[in-house]
């Protein structure tokens, strides 16, 4: 077949495992997903999402109004504020805008990347590693337990990995035509990836452009793919769209110091994890599970032993470096911070292709025991990070819409994040930030905690509401 000639279309069977894995990841993805209050990071992005900072210092036992907060108004503004990745608060602001601000419609964008990724996953699949491939890599990431919990949260991590997958299915169209349109379109892709503040998104959206430059007849198509990504990058930039990929932040205290051999346990921890395996729901040490661990790399060896060498060096990169990366990062900043999984989910779509070609080469007997071990495990570890209980909770929107219609009422809260959301809920206040076990105010008052809100007239708090009375 020539370069130019067209591609046969789909056959029935692939088109059919397209739209289980699609119904598969909407399963595990849509359910109750307005559920649970936001969580602190949530919470966060959507706060600055509405213009209001987390950096604001917020007088304790004072009273405060809403419109007393500093707040940002415009998309570079925001921006350029935020302490969350600032396209993450960028997009939230924009999508909210139209969509509403419930924690559903919030989660909504993350949940449908989700879900769109395990079709990605299947299509890459079929043009890297054959037809056999396009099932289990789409199942693979519809039933991957971090991704699950990621594609439910309010979070970036999703969005990344669904724009990651959209870069290896424009990869092979590049490679086969080298056409420069499509060329282009890739690079805004990896720009994305770039820009997004991850460094594991950062660090494999060079792997792409690198595997085109090592074909001579594709480094044409290879430039203009880094020329557009280097240009969108820099406009983002300038704009404060883009953060370094290397800014950590303030490093919380509570996260271990980078040794030799905390180094080593946090990489295999976390890869467990991104393979799949949630170890940390059922066991409390990754040593457990190192028999279905084992098999998983396996599968990923017999994988890439199947594939030409090109696709075999980009798909091993691809998984490798994040983790290879997260190490260095590591003994730089002197915490393992950058090994968590949640950073290192960029290796994902690499590990499920990696894995599907495996599984898809093998045959017979072989083929229903590997299959059905690596399935039963991943819908195992999915129903336990389903199952969880929501240890982290906080108030909700429809507590915000109740308390809004408290007009004059003192807001008592304990925590700043809970404060900006209620203001970012449309609450006017006046708020009073209390110490946790602090009295309740004098005088009539709704204390908004966590997961509970009541109505206080002083030493003792009444069913809320009461203000309506």
């Amino acid at each position: 077949m020539s370069a130019t000639a067209p591609r046969p279309p789909l056959p029935a069977a692939p088109a059919a495992a397209l739209v289980a894995c699609l119904l598969l990841a909407a399963a595990t993805r849509l359910p109750g997903l307005g559920a649970q209050g936001l969580s602190v990071a949530e919470q966060a992005a959507f706060v600055e999402s509405q213009g209001f900072s987390t950096r604001a210092v917020l007088p304790d036992e004072r009273r405060i109004e809403s419109a007393a907060l500093p707040r940002q108004s415009g998309l570079v503004d925001i921006a350029r504020a935020a302490t969350v990745p600032p396209l993450h608060a960028v997009s939230l602001a924009l999508w909210t805008r139209g969509a509403g601000t419930s924690e559903t419609a919030m989660r909504l964008p993350a949940a449908v990347s989700g879900l769109l990724a395990a079709v990605l996953a299947a299509l890459v699949a079929g043009a890297l590693a054959g037809r056999r491939a396009v099932a289990w890599a789409g199942v693979l990431v519809a039933v991957s337990p971090i991704h699950t919990l990621a594609s439910r949260e309010a979070g970036p991590e999703a969005p990344l990995v669904f724009l990651l997958l959209a870069a290896l299915a424009l990869l092979p169209r590049v490679e086969r035509t080298g056409g420069r349109g499509t060329a282009a379109l890739l690079g805004l892709a990896l720009a994305l990836l770039v820009s997004s503040g991850v460094v594991a998104f950062a660090a494999v959206a060079l792997v792409p452009p690198a595997w085109l430059l090592l074909r001579a007849d594709r480094r044409s198509a290879a430039a203009v793919t880094l020329g557009v990504a280097a240009v969108a990058v820099g406009g983002g930039a300038l704009l404060g769209l883009a953060r370094s990929p290397l800014d950590f932040g303030e490093i919380p205290t509570w996260i271990p110091e980078a040794t030799a051999s905390g180094i080593l346990r946090c990489t295999g921890a976390s890869f467990t994890r991104v393979a799949g395996l949630e170890y940390h729901l059922a066991v409390s040490h990754a040593r457990y599970v190192i028999p279905l661990t084992a098999l998983f790399v396996g599968l990923m060896a017999l994988g890439a032993s199947r594939l030409p060498a090109r696709l075999r060096g980009l798909l091993v990169a691809g998984a490798a470096l994040p983790f290879a990366l997260g190490a260095a990062l590591a003994l730089v900043t002197g915490r393992v911070m950058p090994l968590q999984a949640t950073r290192l989910l960029a290796a994902l779509p690499f590990v499920a292709l990696l894995m599907a070609a495996g599984l898809a080469s093998l045959r017979g007997w072989r083929a229903w025991i590997a299959g059905a071990t690596v399935g039963g495990a991943l819908v195992a570890f999915l129903a336990l990070a389903l199952a969880r209980p929501d240890y982290e909770t906080s108030p909700r929107q429809a507590v915000a819409r109740g308390v809004a219609g408290c007009r004059g009422t003192v807001v008592a809260v304990q925590r700043p994040l809970d404060l900006l959301a209620l203001a970012a809920w449309g609450v006017p206040g006046p708020f009073v930030l209390r110490s946790p076990g602090a009295l309740p105010p004098d005088g009539p008052a709704l204390v908004v905690g966590p997961s509970a809100t009541c109505a206080s007239g002083g030493a003792s708090c009444a069913p809320f509401p009461a203000c309506g009375d």
